[in-house]
């Protein structure tokens, strides 16, 4: 093949063979040397791409997309934000990514290098785990990436763009917490009373910890978006329940929850009626990072910050504010 210009399609098709070198990296819980990428070479002749991919077809490089992967979830979640990662797996993978940052192979040692500058700003999951595995390494050790590691803690979180996602509540007169709605346009007239709240945030600033049936929620090593106290005076959290074909909603859990234990009324096809029906899990709202790195990040606009009921800077609004807009 002709050795053509390095041009912008070849980029695009790079971007597509990086969410394929991610599926294909997480087949292996442990065994990442039978992964083969002769076909690619084969269709990718070009010089400089063929460069690229020496770097990108490394093994700290499949590690690092086998956590991207993790982070993406099944096609089937309906998710718009990414996962957080099993913990058990994480460290596995962080271990075997922190092993190369001592190779005595330039190409390894520098390529599990730079992974472990993205992975401390993914999330503070990924920081924590890779934290913990480069203890034990001498490139752990050293002022190079002592320096790192406090000046890498929170990516741009602000983008233009991005997702922003919008939760309600309606409390009772004391205010507890009596449920968590989907807003419409219904709203701008019967919702702004006494008793209603909006969150606004931006998706960069979240992921969502999946729970599955037969596993139950536990706040423990999460910083989860609170949702308010229930009328038992419980606090509950702000989360998302799957149906499968019936599609989501959202909801509130609290501690120790079970999707078994959720009955919630979800519309049938026509979108007429709605039976109570029990979820096949639900995804609890996360922050991505510390509440304090988002104090830190001078780009965030923090909505709400003066509201009640907060996660860090996050805080609900009384709905009633539209009236005064």
């Amino acid at each position: 093949m002709e050795d053509r210009p390095f041009e912008e399609d070849h980029a695009i098709w790079t971007v597509a063979l990086l969410r394929s070198f991610a599926r294909q990296g997480s087949t292996a819980d442990d065994d990442l040397s039978y992964i083969k990428w002769d076909h690619v070479w084969d269709s990718y002749p070009h010089s400089v791409l063929r460069t690229l991919f020496a770097r990108l077809f490394s093994t700290p490089n499949v590690i690092f997309y086998r956590i991207l992967h993790e982070q993406m979830g099944d096609k089937d979640s309906l998710s718009v934000l990414p996962w957080v990662v099993q913990s058990e797996k994480l460290r596995r993978l962080s271990q075997k990514l922190a092993f190369f940052t001592d190779s005595e192979d330039q190409l390894l040692s520098s390529r599990a290098r730079n992974c472990v500058t993205s992975l401390l700003v993914i999330d503070f999951y990924c920081r924590a785990a890779i934290l913990r595995a480069l203890s034990t390494t001498r490139y752990g050790r050293t002022p190079e990436f002592a320096q790192l590691a406090e000046s890498q803690q929170v990516r741009n979180i602000r983008r233009i763009g991005t997702l922003v996602l919008m939760f309600y509540r309606h409390c009772d007169a004391n205010g507890k917490l009596i449920h968590i709605y989907n807003y419409d346009f219904s709203c701008d007239r019967d919702c702004t009373g006494k008793g209603n709240y909006d969150l606004k945030l931006d998706a960069d600033v979240l992921l969502q910890l999946r729970v599955q049936r037969g596993e139950a929620f536990s706040s423990v090593g999460h910083y989860p978006i609170v949702a308010g106290r229930t009328v038992n005076g419980e606090l509950a959290y702000v989360a998302e329940a799957f149906f499968g074909l019936y599609g989501k909603r959202f909801c509130a859990v609290t501690e120790g929850m079970k999707p078994e234990n959720l009955r919630l009324a979800v519309s049938d096809s026509d979108s007429k009626t709605h039976r109570m029906r029990v979820p096949k899990s639900f995804s609890v709202y996360v922050l991505r990072y510390e509440p304090s790195a988002y104090a830190r990040n001078g780009d965030l606009d923090v909505y709400g910050s003066e509201g009640l009921d907060s996660t860090g800077p996050f805080a609900w609004r009384p709905l009633a504010w539209r009236q005064k807009a």
